[in-house]
């Protein structure tokens, strides 16, 4: 039996190439048993076709996400969750969205300054 790595948080990576397949190490050669040459180039990454054009791959075999966080660097022809939406959802939604956290933000601010106003003069009360 072998023994391998144990499994990681699964991680979600996307190509705007819908059917993407490599591998995740360079060609290794050997010598099989039977005496004919043998390729070993690791395990396949093989994205799936989504219905809008891109490729999803998803994975928590961390030799696979390795392969795959080396391509974003060295390729970049894969990305993230957080880059595939940025890339998918039009520009004025994005607007609207980024508008909604800043106004969340800005709340939780104003919360957090009423607090410390409110801490505050009750400590110079005393």
């Amino acid at each position: 039996m072998e023994i391998t790595e144990a499994a990681v948080e699964p991680k979600t990576y996307f190509s705007r190439s819908g059917a993407l397949t490599f591998w995740t190490g360079s060609p290794k050669r050997f010598l099989g048993e039977d005496g004919f040459s043998r390729v070993d180039d690791g395990k396949i990454v093989q994205f799936q076709i989504q219905p809008d054009g891109y490729g999803r791959f998803v994975t928590d075999d961390p030799e696979r996400i390795e392969a795959c966080e080396k391509r974003i660097r060295e390729q970049g022809d894969i990305f993230d969750t957080a880059e595939y939406f940025k890339r998918v959802t039009p520009a004025e939604q994005q607007v609207v969205a980024k508008d909604r956290v800043i106004e969340s933000q800005n709340a939780l601010i104003q919360d957090l300054q009423r607090r410390l106003n409110a801490k505050e003069k009750a400590s110079s009360q005393k």
